[in-house]
């Protein structure tokens, strides 16, 4: 069936129905710009600096991390949704309903390329019957974990993340193996200069990509055009995005030249594994691509020696230990709670049993090549879901053809055995027994219930309140928490020394050192760096964290008192920030 003939107004009117939806629950988020991340203050206002008349090859936030500023590592791809509804908006509506309406608009974008590319996943597998398409965008838009990414107000790069990653697969799953593997590798080019956190999806698609070739399961093209396209469309999107300091810099995470130097050696030493396995036997092929994987290794090694491993591998020990493992969307699973942990890997579990009977009932090679490539890209991404929280959407996107293998057992059964407000409800029981939200739903009713939280009682000034008093003020240099360096930067005209970004290094450092030091020595360094303010979160789980690591340290003094005598309360602070001042 051509792609004219599936009613592609169902899905535009599904894509309503949820943005609707997702609207109404986000309404408050969207309008007050008040985020619950800190990134997406920070992506705003990088949309703001260029707006503002900074260069679009500058990604310095200038307010951040003292003199000379924060060269951002981030990519200017998720910054040109937002911009294609602030740029026209701004004259007509102003700043400011121009920003709320980009950060409504844009998640919403993402959420329909989405399902878009659901859809072409599914048709792809199961042919192109509307209602299992319309059940797999269901399915997508249960997952917790897709949700926590895709909705109004979340505007950092997570959810394209998850967008190109199925764009991938919808792309190796089309039969003509050519236009397969040249629309993967561009799709998997985005992925990577939106984050270099894509590069073990990267490598494992390619992997099985060659690795199916090797063993006389696909045709070379598919592998070989996946690479090649990778490795052009990479320095393409590098220059249309990328600073000119990126080029000769040696940190590790964005793409740089090392990276497209490997691309490189990958889709020229395949080419040629390719022409000279062509006649050979599956052992002599995947010897030649480990040759190759090994060439391409050492090639990168060569070019960026510290980079072979982990991107953030530069990082000091001691904000490493401290803030970037306690991170908790980087955290695995074994370190969130049971929910959590059933959100981050249940379906994607479950799921593994619906590949594993659509690879054995697969009555095509063509189709077994599908299910075997969706299968062990399904595996990877639950491990790497659950090694980093963040990352398990990709999983999730993955596992939506197998919850349908089992879905359509017990739609098939229930149609043979069951009359007709039996097969419903058994049909109604397999598509939530199946879904994202039950493992989440089973492991929360077996877990006892946590305390309530005591009802926050309605304060006079909460933190947009204190937010919005402090930027009628003169700018000044704050010394803040760590998660409230970029709320700082985006309501007022403040400048923050510490934020929790890895390039951050000596301020991150200092900025720990400092709310964990005594009194005495924290005086010292706010007098050696001229720092007259400080700003905190009491109630955040930053601050606890420093009060545990340093219950007598300078943070504990601040949320316990006593509070040292060279500092006197502002009079604006409240229960949700406090702003103390060193006195003269």
């Amino acid at each position: 069936m051509h792609a004219r003939r599936f009613p592609w107004a169902i899905l535009v009117g599904l894509w309503f129905v949820m943005s609707a939806f997702l609207l109404w629950s986000f309404w408050q988020t969207a309008v007050t710009l008040n985020f619950d991340d800190p990134d997406d203050f920070l992506r705003l206002q990088q949309v703001r600096d260029f707006l503002g008349g900074q260069s679009w090859f500058d990604l310095t936030q200038r307010r951040l991390g003292g003199p000379g500023g924060l060269p951002m590592h981030w990519s200017r791809l998720v910054d040109v949704p937002l911009l294609a509804f602030m740029l026209p908006l701004r004259p007509l509506l102003g700043q400011h309903m121009a920003e709320v309406i980009a950060v409504m608009g844009a998640p919403l974008l993402t959420l329909l390329a989405l399902i878009t590319v659901v859809v072409l996943t599914t048709r792809r597998l199961f042919g192109p019957d509307p209602a299992t398409a319309i059940l797999a965008c269901l399915l997508t838009l249960s997952a917790s974990t897709i949700f926590a990414q895709i909705h109004p107000g979340r505007i950092d790069h997570h959810g394209w993340q998850i967008v190109f990653a199925a764009a991938a697969v919808a792309a190796l799953l089309q039969r003509n193996a050519r236009r397969s593997g040249l629309a993967a590798g561009v799709a998997l080019a985005f992925y990577l200069n939106i984050s270099i956190e894509g590069a073990p999806f990267v490598a494992a698609a390619l992997g099985i990509t060659g690795l199916l070739w090797a063993l006389g399961r696909d045709k070379p093209d598919r592998v070989t055009g996946a690479l090649a396209s990778l490795a052009i469309t990479t320095p393409i999107l590098a220059a249309l995005t990328a600073p000119a300091y990126r080029w000769t810099e040696g940190l590790c995470d964005a793409v740089m030249p090392s990276h497209m130097l490997a691309m490189v050696v990958a889709a020229a030493g395949t080419m040629v594994a390719v022409r000279i396995g062509a006649r050979r036997g599956p052992f002599t092929r995947v010897v030649f691509l480990a040759a190759v994987l090994a060439l391409t290794i050492f090639a990168f090694g060569l070019a960026a020696p510290t980079c072979v491993g982990s991107p953030f591998g530069q990082m000091d020990p001691v904000v490493d230990r401290f803030w970037y493992q306690n991170v908790v969307e980087g955290m695995p699973v074994w370190r969130q709670d049971a929910v959590a942990a059933a959100a981050m890997i249940g379906f994607p579990i479950l799921s593994i049993v619906g590949s594993v009977i659509g690879l054995r009932r697969a009555g095509s090679p063509e189709m077994r090549r599908r299910w075997t490539m969706l299968l062990f890209l399904l595996i990877v991404t639950l491990v790497t879901g659950a090694l980093v929280r963040r990352a398990a959407g990709v999983s999730h996107v993955i596992a939506v053809p197998g919850a349908l293998v089992l879905i359509g057992i017990v739609v098939r059964y229930a149609e043979a055995h069951f009359a007709a407000l039996t097969k419903s409800l058994a049909i109604a029981f397999a598509v939530i027994a199946f879904s994202p939200i039950m493992p989440v739903f089973a492991v929360a009713a077996f877990t006892p219930s946590l305390k309530p939280e005591p009802r926050a009682r309605k304060l006079p000034c909460d933190r947009m309140c204190v937010l919005h008093k402090l930027a009628t003020r003169p700018p000044e240099a704050y010394l803040t928490s760590i998660d409230l360096g970029p709320l700082l930067l985006f309501h007022t005209p403040h400048s923050a020394y510490g934020a929790g970004y890895h390039r951050l290094g000596v301020p991150l450092r200092d900025t720990i050192d400092f709310f964990q030091a005594s009194p005495e020595a924290a005086r010292a360094f706010m007098e050696r760096k001229q720092f007259r303010v400080i700003m905190i979160a009491p109630a955040s789980e930053e601050t606890k964290l420093f009060v545990t690591k340093a219950p007598r340290g300078m943070m504990a003094r601040l949320v316990k008192g006593p509070v040292p005598d060279w500092l006197v309360e502002d009079d604006l602070s409240a229960s949700a920030l406090r702003v103390y001042r060193r006195r003269d």
